[in-house]
């Protein structure tokens, strides 16, 4: 009996403190227009991280190099063949 009071009551004290979190969260809302982030007031926004994903490749049995993730290509496969041409597309999508 005294167990099942207990139980109750930290379910009552989880759902409330969940609803008052879930009530006072506000979105920051960031957009882009063209290449500039701009914030909620239409201000321009510089985001501090950026994340990129990147993948191993090889040209051959023993030299890798990196490349972009395919994942960032429209086929899924990888769009550069060579060390070059890796380097370059990685800088170029900064």
């Amino acid at each position: 009996m005294i167990s099942s009071i207990l139980i109750n009551k930290r379910l009552l004290v989880l759902l409330f403190s969940n609803y008052l979190l879930i009530t006072n969260l506000q979105a920051q809302f960031v957009s882009l227009q063209g290449q500039q982030f701009k914030d909620k007031n239409g201000i321009n926004f510089y985001p501090m991280i950026c994340n990129y994903n990147i993948t191993w490749a090889s040209d051959s049995p023993n030299n890798y190099f990196l490349m972009p993730s395919t994942k960032y290509g429209s086929g899924g496969a990888a769009e550069c063949q060579s060390l070059s041409a890796c380097q370059q597309s990685i800088r170029d999508d900064f």
